[in-house]
């Protein structure tokens, strides 16, 4: 195990062959980009960064609930500015990776999979050693159980890519048996009488909801709960206007599709 400081040297002296440390903005802060021209993702011993304010209970009863709230307040403000900024920042450096000749790849999928078998292994070896760990680990284990099918269904911003990529399930009962021209008429005015009617709609439609939310400056009641609400509520429409801006990509694409078939 080596320190940080000293990777760089490592690699660029042939002793390692890769090493795995941190986002792509720390890798590009240590030069990695300079000495190691493959760079695999996703990383996987550590999923998530945190950050903690220790206090001792003794301290911390002693204060007024006031400044606890506003403790607690700054807090969570810190963590959002922090996760928010980290998954902002990152896909400006794999730019700067791939014009300095970095080439981006991604763990194949039996990778992955052996991956997640090693750590189930490793989680499950942990928690028959420590109660506490035990209990943690299960406690996240239910949680991620509890929200996998919200995450899977539930953010919209993902509908684009799936749209654009044509991941989404499809069941085409009588398209199937169409002509691959018949096909793209019916996608056409598919895109034009549903598709796209119905996701400016939605957007129309949460304009007002986000616009009153900014207005009065919405935030969460509760002492330490969500600041800005109505940049969450954003979320809707820029969600559905990445949408529309897929939809009418694909309705050039299928006509001009049916113009080269003409």
């Amino acid at each position: 195990m080596l320190p940080g400081g000293e990777l760089y040297q490592a690699l660029e002296k042939g002793v390692l062959d890769g090493t795995e440390f941190s986002l792509p903005t720390v890798d590009d802060q240590l030069g990695f980009d300079k000495v190691a021209k493959n760079y695999y993702l996703p990383g996987w011993h550590q999923p998530s960064t945190n950050q903690f304010l220790y206090v001792n209970i003794a301290a911390w009863s002693k204060l007024k609930p006031q400044t606890q709230a506003q403790i607690e307040t700054t807090c969570t403000a810190g963590v959002s500015m922090a996760l928010a900024k980290a998954e902002a920042l990152q896909g400006e450096m794999l730019t700067k990776f791939k014009k300095e000749g970095v080439t981006l790849r991604q763990f194949p999928k039996p990778m992955l999979d052996a991956f997640a078998k090693a750590s189930k292994e490793v989680v499950a070896e942990e928690s028959a050693k420590d109660p506490m760990f035990k209990k943690v680990a299960d406690s996240m284990a239910a949680f991620h159980d509890k929200n996998r099918e919200w995450h899977n269904l539930g953010y919209l911003p993902g509908l684009s890519f799936t749209e654009m990529r044509e991941r989404n399930v499809r069941i085409d009962v009588l398209a199937e048996r169409f002509s691959p021209r018949k096909r793209l008429w019916v996608e056409l005015f598919g895109l034009l009488l549903l598709f796209l009617p119905f996701t400016i709609f939605v957007m129309w439609s949460a304009f007002p909801f986000f616009w009153s939310s900014y207005q009065l400056h919405e935030t969460s009641a509760a002492a330490g709960g969500l600041p800005y609400r109505w940049f969450l509520k954003s979320f809707i429409i820029t969600a559905f206007a990445l949408l529309v801006l897929v939809g009418l990509s694909r309705l050039t694409r299928v006509w001009a599709a049916l113009s080269a078939r003409h």
